[in-house]
């Protein structure tokens, strides 16, 4: 195997390590590795290390970094991650990390997302927001070790970006891919709401047919209820639905089917879908409709009987059975997710 010291100024330059990583240089007695064989590639703070610390050969793509263990385990748990541990004394068993004869060698990484790893741990990082492949590359990384911690903070640092930052087409993918709850019903809503149109040809790569078929025929069966809400307002002639104080309540359904149409009906069928009313909102826009000469008494029970008819919950209902289809008929794809080339600086995310 050629192994190279390519990644090592990344990981081991003096100027801009953090704080914790600062202490173990301190902490550490001088040894010289000058049995080494990358010894000659580092730089004089490092070679002041206990070789214990420094000792632990990493190869990802035929590059061998040489990592500070006790730090790695402090910091994101990688080691215990890689099920590393030593042998008992005596043993005849050779571990992984050992010598340079048997490196670790971590699985299903690319040695770009092991060096964003990297980063994270030794970096003193700015204030976020972060580049997105990075903290996508630390997702993927924590979720598949089990780093719980790094996992969190990943999570954490994607979803306090901007909205539309990650657009819901991803963060879909990466909600189902790495198991992110919160992130998938948000997503399924917005691509539902939104015109399929305005999905670029990356976005349908990312949800792949399976995905994008349940959100076209979702949209599609709630384009129909939409308009049938819009068009055909509850009926309220009925004496059920009558005040007691009302004096003429063929008048109020003249007044509600009218304002229903003119307020709600026409917000509802908008054809910029920036500007209509989505479904899951009707009930709080019927309450600023003043519909005027209606007995207050028959609005407030027409509104009731809106409410309780289930009419204004069916955009959930169809989320929810979107969502089971997800979950039962869809596999997840397990393919890496990969960004177009430029999209955090598109996005105005720069490092």
């Amino acid at each position: 195997m050629n192994l190279s010291p390519v990644g090592l100024n990344a990981i081991v330059d003096g100027e801009g390590l953090n704080p914790l990583a600062e202490q173990y240089y301190e902490q550490c007695d001088k040894h010289p590795l000058e049995t080494c064989e990358l010894g000659k590639h580092l730089p004089t703070k490092l070679q002041l290390l206990v070789e214990e610390e420094v000792g632990k050969p990493v190869v990802v793509n035929s590059c061998i970094y040489r990592l500070h263990s006790g730090l790695l385990k402090s910091r994101v748990g990688v080691f215990e991650a890689l099920q590393l541990v030593h042998a008992p004394k005596g043993s005849d068993i050779v571990l992984e990390g050992r010598n340079d004869a048997h490196p670790i060698c971590p699985p299903q990484v690319t040695q770009k997302e092991w060096e964003y790893l990297l980063k994270l741990i030794y970096d003193n990082l700015g204030p976020p927001p972060y580049r997105l492949e990075f903290l996508i590359s630390i997702l993927k990384i924590a979720s598949q070790w089990d780093m719980l911690e790094s996992r969190k903070w990943a999570i954490a640092n994607i979803s306090q970006l901007e909205y539309g930052i990650v657009p819901s087409a991803l963060a879909l993918k990466l909600g189902r891919h790495y198991a992110v709850d919160q992130w998938i019903r948000p997503a399924v809503v917005d691509l539902v709401r939104s015109p399929l149109r305005t999905l670029e040809e990356v976005h349908k790569q990312w949800l792949g047919f399976g995905v994008y078929d349940v959100i076209a025929r979702t949209r599609e069966a709630l384009e129909g209820e939409r308009k049938l809400l819009a068009l055909v307002p509850m009926d309220i002639k009925s004496d059920d639905l009558r005040s007691k104080n009302c004096e003429s309540h063929g008048e109020c359904s003249s007044i509600w089917k009218k304002d229903w149409k003119t307020y709600i009906g026409q917000r509802l069928l908008n054809p910029n879908w920036m500007f209509s009313l989505h479904m899951d909102r009707v009930e709080g826009e019927l309450r600023n409709v003043k519909f005027e000469g209606m007995d207050r008494g028959c609005l407030d029970t027409a509104i009731t009987a809106v409410i309780e008819s289930g009419a204004l919950d069916i955009q959930d209902r169809y989320i929810d059975m979107a969502l089971e289809m997800l979950l039962t008929e869809v596999p997840i794809e397990m393919s890496d997710v990969i960004l177009p080339e430029g999209m955090d600086c598109e996005l105005g995310i720069v490092e």
